[in-house]
């Protein structure tokens, strides 16, 4: 079984990203998702307690949350689909909203400060956290996932980085353009007119 190594450094950081998050009420930004494979833009908005969207880089909406219903758009057919509230736009948002969820993990194993890294214009404290299912080492010995988090003085989070299955997976998540508590009128989480139900929606 491996033994756990956390930073007390790194805790300190990662509890002040957290209440920075619960004091965010509203929130606007534009994101980068980059893997191996590709890179997609796109842009969040978010309100207390459940509203959401998420648009594509072109701006055009293609998921919708308002008050827990999840709602994905297809802006070719003009329908929808709706579905219990599991979003993983919510989920990329945790490290904003909540701080990061895996910090109180019985699986993180290794928690460590590693300084500080320059991201475009903002110079970020970067932590690296790992977890290990089970505390046990995965395949040729990589833990489960290894995590780096990019931290800027104002505790927000600027990077999400994510290697999986030894390295061989990996994404990360930039965030840039980020506004915190505009005013977002509630009438931007309302499904467009002229949308009708999708085949796969049940309503």
């Amino acid at each position: 079984m491996r033994q756990r190594s956390i930073d007390p450094k790194a805790v300190t950081l990662l509890e002040a990203v957290a209440q920075r998050g619960r004091s965010i009420q509203s929130l606007s930004l534009d994101t980068l998702l980059e893997t191996p494979a590709r890179k997609v833009q796109g842009h969040l908005d978010f309100k207390r307690p459940l509203a959401y969207r998420s648009l594509q880089a072109d701006r055009r909406i293609i998921a919708l949350s308002n008050q827990g219903r999840d709602i994905q758009l297809d802006t070719l057919k003009k329908t929808y689909v709706k579905s219990p509230f599991s979003s993983t736009t919510l989920r990329n948002l945790l490290p904003y909203l909540e701080g990061w969820p895996e910090l109180h993990s019985e699986e993180l194993a290794y928690l460590k400060y590693l300084g500080t890294e320059r991201l475009g214009a903002v110079t970020c404290d970067v932590v690296r956290g790992d977890i290990v299912s089970g505390l046990s080492l995965g395949s040729n010995g990589w833990p489960t996932q290894i995590t780096r988090l990019y931290i800027g003085p104002d505790r927000l989070i600027y990077r999400v980085r994510n290697e999986r299955d030894g390295g061989k997976d990996i994404s990360q998540t930039t965030y840039s353009q980020v506004v915190i508590n505009p005013n977002l009128p509630d009438s931007m989480f309302l499904l467009p007119p002229g949308y009708t139900p999708g085949p796969r929606s049940g309503y």
